[in-house]
């Protein structure tokens, strides 16, 4: 299965709110065996985002609603890979 993590060199990231955007990156870091992932998921709080299927997930004009735990899994062929959790801070 793909081994997955957020592109991000902090566990915790602290954002203003109102920012006019923040992106995470879910980068697969070893697909092995290949092909390198065809699907994404987003999770906040646990619970899957809808509609999120790409490699990023684009936060605009950042709100408080927002602030929590996210996570992305991506599939191959040959199983999924999950990555570790990363905490907005919204204040």
């Amino acid at each position: 299965p793909p081994v997955v993590q957020l592109f991000s060199n902090t566990s915790v990231f602290n954002i203003t709110e109102g920012s006019p955007k923040f992106v995470f990156i879910c980068n697969v870091t070893d697909a092995n065996p290949m092909p390198q992932p065809d699907d994404y998921s987003w999770f906040h709080g646990g619970s899957v985002i809808q509609g999120q299927t790409r490699s990023s997930y684009e936060l605009l004009n950042v709100q408080k609603s927002q602030d929590g735990m996210y996570q992305c899994m991506a599939r191959n062929d040959y199983g999924t890979g999950n990555s570790s959790t990363m905490h907005l801070n919204v204040q």
